[in-house]
């Protein structure tokens, strides 16, 4: 209940209106505001007042009296693909914080005394293993040590939604200040992947925490506008959303109130929707679930869970 009410005040009841397929990829505003022009107003004002300020003359200040501000911590930025130690020490500890599919040991005596800062280019060593027993191959075929895989990307894409970043997928000075804070918050929503199989009878299969939770026939796209092959994280949610555009005969269509909305590839995105039969091959290119299906799955899912479709 508490991941739906989350997702609730992050989408909930938004209504869009796509021109293709189920649905054009949708672009992501960042989700930290800029310093207001009102604010900015403000220091200058300030300033100027300091600058006029009435009272004795000021004494004039000496070069041994000025001391320089340390300069800010410099953070790499990492994205898909990326390797090397940095890549280690995300890993490390984003699985201390339960993002991840495994847990990390360090080492008793490994790098006492150095900086949080010191460890990003030289990690302390440790022992990853594997959280659950069954979890599902294609999952743990995505775990490399130093690795900026998709499991990665996925990881710091539900750390980016539950520290309130933007949620872009990229590890970066954000991400860092945040993961080396007290404030850094730990994943409430457990471990979440899908598994779509397009071979008939097509089906979804949904783990959470290493047990399976749900199951069921699905539909995917027709040959004229196929579903995606590949593992991708979910991007962007609605709880309920008109679709409409054209289909690959040129017909028009429209379908208010699509419901539990989750988008991995482009305008493909796993949702509810009403067929007399599911199994095989009838929509857009999006995955169709029986809605009460699509109902028991949505709890589970959050930015950054995992669908593999083959």
């Amino acid at each position: 209940m508490m991941r739906l009410l989350w997702r609730l005040g992050l989408a909930a009841l938004t209504t869009l209106v796509f021109t293709f397929g189920c649905a054009p990829q949708p672009s992501l505003a960042p989700l930290t505001p800029p310093i207001s022009s009102q604010a900015a107003n403000q220091d200058t004002t300030s300033a100027a007042v300091d600058e006029h300020a009435v009272g004795a003359a000021k004494a004039p200040i000496s070069s041994a009296t000025i001391t320089a501000k340390p300069a800010p911590p410099s953070y790499p930025t990492l994205r898909s693909g990326s390797t090397g130690p940095a890549v280690l020490r995300l890993q490390q500890l984003l699985a201390q914080a339960g993002y991840l599919p495994v847990t990390w040991t360090p080492n008793a005596a490994s790098a006492t005394g150095a900086t949080p800062t010191a460890l990003i280019a030289s990690p302390p060593s440790g022992s990853f293993k594997w959280s659950y027993t069954n979890t599902p191959s294609w999952v743990t075929s995505l775990w490399s040590a130093g690795h900026y895989t998709t499991l990665v990307q996925g990881a710091v894409m539900a750390y980016q939604q539950v520290n309130h970043l933007a949620v872009d997928g990229i590890a970066g000075p954000q991400v860092w200040n945040r993961l080396l804070s007290k404030a850094s918050l730990r994943n409430p929503y457990g471990l979440t992947y899908v598994s779509v199989r397009k071979s008939q009878p097509q089906s979804l299969s949904a783990w959470w925490n290493g047990r399976l939770v749900v199951q069921t026939p699905v539909n995917t796209g027709i040959a004229q506008s196929p579903t995606v092959s590949g593992t991708y994280p979910v991007y962007l949610q609605y709880v309920s959303q008109r679709m409409s555009g054209t289909d690959p005969w040129g017909h028009y269509y429209s379908d208010p109130g699509v419901p539990y909305v989750s988008y991995f590839y482009q305008g493909e995105a796993i949702h509810g929707f009403v067929r007399s039969a599911y199994g095989y091959p009838q929509s857009l290119g999006c995955v169709e679930l029986p809605v009460a299906k699509a109902q028991a799955l949505w709890p589970y899912m959050h930015l950054g869970t995992l669908v593999h479709l083959s």
